[in-house]
């Protein structure tokens, strides 16, 4: 019995389908760029990989007497997905997603600089909204996050108190005697709302869907998080920073919804960062400043506001506008 001529019969020929003879014309091939050219090699020796793994496990199935197209359909279902780059990740969902689409124009959307008729490939743009849709979705569960520290920063931010390592100390004495009638600290109700946001946020440190939180954890959160035992400069550069990351992923999402709205993809944007990056327009945490002048500058232009965290000559600081002396 001719074994490859059954199992040719009941699939077609797996050394040239699953990646063994070149995929594509000569002339697709050469008109691919240095770095397309690459991805195609890297997925075609994939390809060849997979294929002589699925052509010695139907060998193997046909010997043994066992269903080979059934065997076959199972290995397919449990089948781990290729790794690669992000870019070949990309190509290849999009290929698997519209039949029609060739190599080349699926390497031109993944690099975001299609210019074929989108509307042809819905599940694409179906792809994009999603991306969209979760960063708005994530955006929004920080807003109550964001309100909460903003009043806590403004409060802190303001001097009537401090937070530190003996104030943590003598907050229950503080309580335990206005609980008596006696009032020691006028400022006692903002304290105590300062170390409840602090202990709301430390458990919303933890990535959603992320499972239970262990010991360690929790303790690990806590040193990261702000907290009332920390010094009033570090909390305010702690809030500060949290606020300023939030802020700058508005932006980011502002961005991208217009990136979208150009290309009619999201695939390429990381790229496109790049490039604001390297022009000095991408969003950042911070401002960064080597003269004081710089940042007076930047507080009477707007750009920068009282309490906002910057780098001024490598260290971060906290902006305070009474530093601005008028002239």
């Amino acid at each position: 019995m001719n074994f490859f001529n059954k199992l040719q019969s009941m699939g077609g020929n797996y050394v040239s389908r699953l990646g063994g003879a070149t995929i594509g014309t000569p002339e697709q091939i050469e008109s691919l760029s240095p770095e397309g050219l690459e991805i195609y090699n890297q997925q075609k020796e994939a390809a060849k990989t997979a294929g002589m793994r699925e052509l010695a496990a139907r060998l193997s199935d046909a010997f043994a007497g066992r269903d080979i197209v059934g065997r076959a359909a199972e290995r397919e279902k449990l089948k781990a997905p290729e790794k690669g780059t992000s870019l070949m990740q990309n190509v290849q969902w999009i290929m698997s997603k519209d039949p029609k689409i060739t190599y080349q124009e699926a390497l031109q959307i993944a690099k975001g600089g299609t210019t074929i008729n989108l509307g042809d490939n819905q599940r694409v743009i179906d792809y994009s909204l999603k991306q969209l849709e979760a960063d708005t979705d994530s955006i929004s569960a920080q807003q109550p996050l964001v309100d909460k520290v903003s009043t806590a920063k403004d409060l802190l931010l303001g001097g009537d108190f401090e937070t530190g390592y003996f104030q943590e100390k003598i907050l229950p004495f503080k309580q335990m005697f206005e609980s008596a009638g006696i009032t020691v600290d006028e400022n006692l109700g903002e304290q105590e709302f300062i170390n409840s946001t602090f202990k709301f946020l430390i458990p919303r440190m933890r990535e959603k869907g992320s499972g239970s939180t262990s010991d360690f954890e929790a303790r690990t959160f806590e040193m990261a998080a702000p907290s009332f035992g920390k010094t009033t400069e570090g909390n305010l550069i702690l809030m500060g920073t949290w606020l300023q990351t939030a802020e700058r992923d508005k932006k980011l999402k502002s961005l991208k919804e217009k990136y979208f709205l150009k290309e009619g993809n999201v695939f390429g944007f990381d790229d496109y960062l790049s490039e604001l990056e390297q022009k000095g327009e991408l969003p950042t945490i911070y401002q960064n400043f080597a003269e004081g002048q710089d940042v007076e500058s930047a507080y009477k232009k707007g750009s920068l506001k009282d309490g906002d965290i910057i780098i001024y000559n490598g260290k971060l600081e906290v902006f305070r506008k009474d530093d601005i002396i008028d002239n």
